[in-house]
C-alpha cells in the first residue's frame, strides 16, 4: 500500500512545478522562435515587394525610353521621307544602299527598283567625268558640293544641287557617302527667265538711245525727199526719190521694231484683215526670194478680221519667211495659210497668258533642215542663232514672239530634224460687225499763213522742218533748244500760233520749256515731237492728248495732218 508522507508530497509538488516552469519557458522559447521567424519571412517578404517595385519600375522606365526611341527613330524616318530633297545613301563603289521618298519623286524610281544600282547611271553623259572628281574630293576632304545634268525615269533632263557628305565606320574609317540632291531645274529655269530679263533691259536703254539718234536722222531725210519730189520732174530722178523714200520708211519702221521688242511698245492698233498683210508678202516674197523657194498660199474667203498694228504683223510674217528661206538653202517650199478656229481650255493651258475663244491661225512652214529638240527651247530666246557668224542677230524669233504677245496672240512651234518647220501664229479674231476704215487719198491740208515755233537741237531736223512747214504754206521761227523756245514763244507770245518742241534738247529740256511757256499762256497749242517712244508717256504726265505726239521720224504728210487738226478742230465738230 502507498503511504503518503508530508516529505514525498513537498518534494513532488516542486517536481512538478519546476517541470511546468520548464515547460513553460521552452514553450516561450519556441513561441519567440516563431515570432522571429515570422517577423524575419515578412521582413524578407517586404525586401522582396520592395524589390520587385523597384525593378518593375525600372522595367517600365526602360520600355518608356524604348517607345520614346522608337518614336523618335519614326519621326526621323518620316522627316527623312516628307524631305523634297532626294537622301541617297551610297557605298564606296557608288552602289545606292538607301533612297528615300525624296528620292523616288525626284527620279521616279522606287526603293526596290534601285537598291544596288550604280549611282551614276542617273548622270547625262557629262557626268560621267563629274562623279570620279566628286568621288575623289569627298574621300579627301569629307564634303563635295557641285550641280549637274541628270536624267529621270521618264528620259527627262533635270539640273540638280548635290551635298556629299562621307561616312566613317567606328574606326574613323570610310564606309558610304551621304548624297542629299535637290532638283532646281525650275530655279535655273527662273534664274534664266530673270537674266534675259535683265539683259532685255540693257537692250532697251541702248536702243532707246540709238533710235533717238536714227530717228532724228532718218525725219530730215524723209522731209527732204518729199520735197525734192515735189520740185522734180526728170521720171528718173522721181524714180531715185521714191526708192531712197521706201528705205527710209522701211529703216524707220525697222527701228520701231527694235523699240518694240526693247521696251514692249504698242504700236497703232487698228482693225485689219490679215490676208491682205499676206497678199502684200507674198507679192514682195515672189519678187525678192529666190526662184528655187516655191511659195504657196491658202487664204480663205470667210477669214476673220483681227485688231493690230499691220507694220508689226507685216515684220512678223516676214521674219518667219526669211527663217524659212535660210532653212532652205537649195530651195523648197513655202506655205503660208491661215483660218479661223476656236481655242479650247486645255490648248489655252499650254500657252501661259492666252485665253479660250476665237482666234485666226496664221502657219508659215516650209520643208527645210528643221530644228533640233535642243534648240527648239532656246529658239526664241534673246541673241540666239543657229546661223553661221555674220548671218543673224538673233532677235528676229524674239521680235516675233513679243510682237505676237503684244497682240494677245501665242506661237506654236512644230519641227522635225531633216522635215522641216512649222510656226502657227494665233491671233485674237474680232467677231461682230465691225467697219474697217479705208484710207482715201486726200490731198494733204496747207496752212495759210499760220506762224509755228520749231524747236529742235537738232539742226538738220530743224531746218528741212521749216523748209517743209513753208513749202506748205506756214510761217516759221525756230529755236535750238528749250531755254531759246521760251525766250521766243515770249516774245511773240501773241503772234505764234502753235509749238512744236522736241523733248530732249540742252539747256532746258522740252518738258521743262512745255511747263515755263504753260505758265505764260495755259491755252497754248502744243506738238510734241521725240525720237523715243517713250514720249508718250511724258506728254501724258505734262496733262497733253495723245494727238499732241509725233514720233520720229514723221512724213511732212504726219506733220501737216496734226497741224490742220489742231487749228482747224472747231470746225471740225
Amino acid at each position: 500500500m502507498f503511504m503518503y508522507t508530508e516529505h514525498e508530497d513537498t518534494s513532488g509538488m516542486l517536481n512538478e512545478e519546476q517541470l511546468a516552469i520548464q515547460q513553460a519557458k521552452m514553450y516561450a522559447e519556441d513561441l519567440s522562435k516563431l515570432y522571429e521567424s515570422e517577423k524575419s519571412k515578412r521582413a524578407l517578404l517586404e525586401l522582396t515587394n520592395t524589390e520587385l517595385l523597384i525593378k518593375k519600375e525600372q522595367l517600365e522606365q526602360e520600355m518608356n525610353e524604348r517607345k520614346l526611341a522608337e518614336s523618335k527613330i519614326r519621326e526621323q524616318a518620316m522627316l527623312i521621307d516628307i524631305a523634297k530633297e532626294a537622301i541617297i545613301v551610297c557605298d564606296l563603289d557608288g552602289k545606292v544602299i538607301f533612297w528615300n521618298k525624296g528620292a523616288e519623286r525626284i527620279y521616279g524610281f522606287g526603293q526596290d527598283e534601285i537598291i544596288g544600282y550604280d549611282y551614276k547611271l542617273f548622270g547625262t553623259n557629262d557626268y560621267a567625268d563629274v562623279f570620279p572628281e566628286a568621288k575623289r574630293t569627298v574621300v579627301k576632304s569629307g564634303e563635295w558640293q557641285g550641280q549637274s545634268r541628270h536624267t529621270r525615269r521618264d528620259k527627262r533632263e533635270i539640273d540638280v544641287d548635290s551635298n556629299w557628305t562621307l561616312m566613317l565606320d567606328d574606326n574613323n574609317k570610310p564606309k558610304s557617302i551621304l548624297i542629299l540632291n535637290s532638283d532646281i531645274t525650275e530655279k535655273k529655269k527662273a534664274e534664266a527667265k530673270e537674266f534675259r530679263s535683265q539683259r532685255t533691259e540693257i537692250l532697251g536703254q541702248l536702243a532707246g538711245g540709238i533710235a533717238h539718234d536714227l530717228n532724228n536722222i532718218l525725219n530730215p531725210i524723209m522731209m527732204a525727199t518729199y520735197l525734192l519730189k515735189m520740185t522734180t520732174k526728170d521720171e528718173h530722178g522721181l524714180d531715185l526719190l521714191s526708192k531712197i523714200d521706201s528705205n527710209v520708211t522701211r529703216a524707220a519702221d525697222l527701228v520701231k521694231q527694235v523699240l518694240t521688242f526693247a521696251r514692249g511698245a504698242e504700236g497703232k492698233q487698228t482693225i485689219l484683215q490679215a490676208k491682205h498683210l499676206i497678199k502684200d508678202l507674198a507679192q514682195m516674197i515672189e519678187t525678192t526670194f529666190p526662184k528655187s523657194i516655191f511659195l504657196k498660199t491658202n487664204l480663205p474667203t470667210d477669214l476673220n478680221i483681227v485688231r493690230g498694228d499691220p507694220t508689226q504683223l507685216h515684220q512678223v510674217l516676214l521674219n518667219l519667211s526669211i527663217n524659212a528661206r535660210d532653212a532652205m538653202p537649195n530651195g523648197g517650199d513655202l506655205t503660208i495659210k491661215a483660218k479661223n478656229t476656236t481655242i479650247d481650255k486645255t490648248l489655252s493651258s499650254k500657252f501661259p497668258g492666252s485665253k479660250p475663244g476665237s482666234y485666226i491661225q496664221i502657219s508659215v512652214s516650209d520643208t527645210g533642215t528643221g530644228i533640233s529638240i535642243e534648240n527648239q527651247k532656246k529658239i526664241f530666246d534673246p541673241f540666239f542663232t543657229s546661223k553661221e557668224i555674220g548671218k543673224g542677230t538673233g532677235l528676229g524669233l524674239s521680235i516675233v514672239e513679243t510682237i505676237v504677245k503684244n497682240h494677245r496672240g501665242f506661237i506654236d512651234l512644230v519641227s522635225e530634224e531633216g522635215q522641216g518647220t512649222c510656226f502657227k501664229i494665233y491671233i485674237p479674231a474680232t467677231i461682230g460687225n465691225v467697219d474697217i476704215q479705208v484710207e482715201s487719198q486726200l490731198p494733204v491740208p496747207l496752212g495759210h499763213g499760220e506762224l509755228i515755233l520749231v524747236a529742235d537741237d537738232e539742226a538738220a531736223v530743224r531746218e528741212i522742218t521749216c523748209e517743209s512747214l513753208k513749202a506748205h504754206g506756214y510761217k516759221t521761227i525756230s529755236a535750238s533748244d528749250g531755254f531759246e523756245a521760251h525766250n521766243l514763244y515770249s516774245k511773240n507770245i501773241s503772234k505764234i500760233d502753235i509749238l512744236l518742241i522736241d523733248l530732249l534738247m540742252p539747256v532746258m529740256d522740252g518738258a521743262a520749256a512745255i511747263k515755263a511757256i504753260t505758265k505764260l499762256n495755259p491755252n497754248v497749242e502744243i506738238i510734241v515731237i521725240s525720237g523715243q517712244s517713250k514720249g508718250r508717256a511724258t506728254i501724258k504726265k505734262l496733262g497733253l492728248d495723245e494727238d499732241r505726239f509725233l514720233q520720229k521720224p514723221f512724213t511732212i504728210e504726219e506733220l501737216l495732218i496734226a497741224l490742220d487738226n489742231i487749228l482747224h478742230k472747231d470746225q471740225q465738230r
